[in-house]
């Protein structure tokens, strides 16, 4: 059997790494981070129905006489807040979006990682059909063949039949391979 330089990928995670298959990764944080942002908005657009309280301690100085100090309290009490209701919902709503489309991502992830999985499954399956059975009887069937055309055994359309047929298996195999790689790249991606 010929030695084939091709190998299959492994996915390497970096230490400290935690391997996540949730779908919650740096695609579904940006919707995590967009949700927390639309409930921060909502938090500023309730408080705008309280009252303001601010305190200070103040010194004056009047035509030069000093000595007037004090505290003073400020107290701001909104009179009208019918306008702030149209805010505030709009702020909630923004928020629910927010976080449905938070979810919609993790789910949404979370499928096309478990597709990938089930994917890397199969064509492994295959890369070991090929491996354990499939390459070693092309190897045999081309040292079968081109030995029985070195004893003048065989017809040359023969001979290019089953060269054909064996040339297949190893492109089949490595089309597979490929396969397989490409997979565990995409894979990895959605995982890190």
């Amino acid at each position: 059997m010929p030695d084939y330089p091709l190998e299959m990928y492994t996915i390497e995670f970096s230490p400290g790494l935690i391997k996540d298959f949730s779908g919650r990764n740096l695609q579904s944080g940006y919707y995590a981070i967009s949700a927390e942002m639309a409930e921060l908005n909502t938090f500023i657009a309730k408080t705008s129905m309280l009252p303001e309280i601010s305190a200070g301690f103040f010194q004056r100085s009047i035509n030069g006489t000093s000595g007037m100090y004090g505290w003073q309290i400020n107290l701001n009490i909104p009179l009208w807040f019918l306008p702030g209701n149209n805010d505030r919902a709009k702020s909630r709503i923004l928020s629910e979006i927010a976080w449905f489309d938070m979810e919609k991502s993790i789910n949404e992830q979370k499928m096309i990682i478990d597709e990938l999985i089930y994917r890397l499954d199969q064509i492994y399956e295959k890369i070991r059909f090929f491996n354990q059975d499939a390459l070693g009887n092309a190897d045999l069937l081309e040292k079968t063949v081109l030995l029985r055309s070195e004893n003048e055994d065989i017809e040359f359309d023969e001979l290019f039949r089953a060269m054909v047929r064996v040339s297949e298996i190893r492109q089949a195999y490595l089309e597979t391979l490929n396969e397989y790689n490409q997979t565990a790249i995409q894979l990895e991606y959605y995982v890190k």
